[in-house]
């Protein structure tokens, strides 16, 4: 997903284990997947576009 913060141009993904592809509807672009609290295999990146470089991570909750 792209973001614009301030002037700035960020992409945030958000990523999950393989193995629980099965929850996510990933052959679907219309619709989105929802899992609260997947644990720490769950996480989220934002990516700075101008410094090229990942701005921040963060892990979900504690399994």
């Amino acid at each position: 997903m792209g973001i614009v913060r301030n002037g700035r141009r960020y992409i945030y993904g958000n990523y999950f284990p393989r193995s629980d592809a099965g929850l996510v509807p990933l052959n679907d672009p219309t619709r989105l997947g929802l899992i609260c609290d997947g644990g720490p295999a769950y996480f989220g990146v934002e990516y700075d576009v101008q410094r090229r470089r990942v701005t921040h991570l963060a892990f979900n909750g504690v399994a």
